[in-house]
């Protein structure tokens, strides 16, 4: 849900931001959290006759007693994906903090940023990313420089679509367990990092960011097709 003020606050987001082109974007980090499932399956197709939509053989069923789940974390850049790591499904602050410290900015500074470049962050506004000991924590990294990205606005933020893109890639009989799902969820991300001759889905990604904007911006802050 939308409401005014939210609408307000993207409408000023992509205001601020639409004048910055892809060489700003390309730099910029874009972060999240993803809870895969045993149940989850990719991309299905069903052709069926015309209002049959709820017939018993025309559904995809899902379980939520004796599935099996896993909490990532990821980031993802221009380049393409960065460092995949498994979490507490339940993420609290304190572990959020550690992940910044501790994964974020070493990986970050080997794959893409040398030091003492800025390194530009964009996270959304959870209450475990908006928590006081994380708000302290990057107020002692002013190398890392948060960009205050609006409330739900999933739209807007391009590694929500390369989650989409991993799901559509599931296959739900790589998932019998935590460890293999784990395992599996972590196979797609590295078959998603860039090669020669194939679409780099990240670097498509990020340069959508003007159009995303724009389209925040024609609609005057509401919902986007992104």
């Amino acid at each position: 849900m939308l409401t005014e003020k939210h609408k307000e606050k993207r409408l000023g987001f992509a205001l601020q931001y639409y004048p910055m082109d892809f060489s700003f974007w390309s730099s910029v980090i874009f972060c999240d959290e993803k809870t895969f499932s045993s149940d989850d399956h990719g991309e299905l197709h069903c052709w069926r006759p015309n209002n049959t939509s709820f017939e018993t053989k025309n559904i995809q069923p899902t379980r939520r007693s004796g599935r099996i789940t896993a909490g990532l974390w990821g980031w993802m850049a221009a380049c393409g994906p960065g460092e995949l790591v498994v979490i507490d499904e339940r993420l609290n602050s304190l572990q959020y903090r550690e992940i910044l410290e501790q994964i974020m900015i070493p990986s970050v500074r080997a794959l893409l940023i040398p030091e003492p470049d800025p390194i530009y962050i964009a996270m959304d506004s959870s209450p475990v990313h908006n928590a006081a000991i994380v708000t302290d924590w990057f107020q002692l990294h002013p190398e890392v420089i948060r960009i205050q990205w609006p409330a739900r606005s999933p739209d807007l933020m391009p590694i929500e679509n390369l989650w989409s893109q991993m799901v559509k890639k599931w296959d739900s009989n790589s998932a019998k367990t935590k460890v293999n799902l784990v395992a599996h969820a972590m196979n797609i991300w590295e078959a998603m990092r860039p090669k020669r001759g194939v679409e780099n889905i990240c670097e498509t990604l990020v340069r959508s960011m003007s159009r995303r904007l724009n389209s925040v911006i024609e609609c005057n802050g509401s919902y986007t097709k992104y």
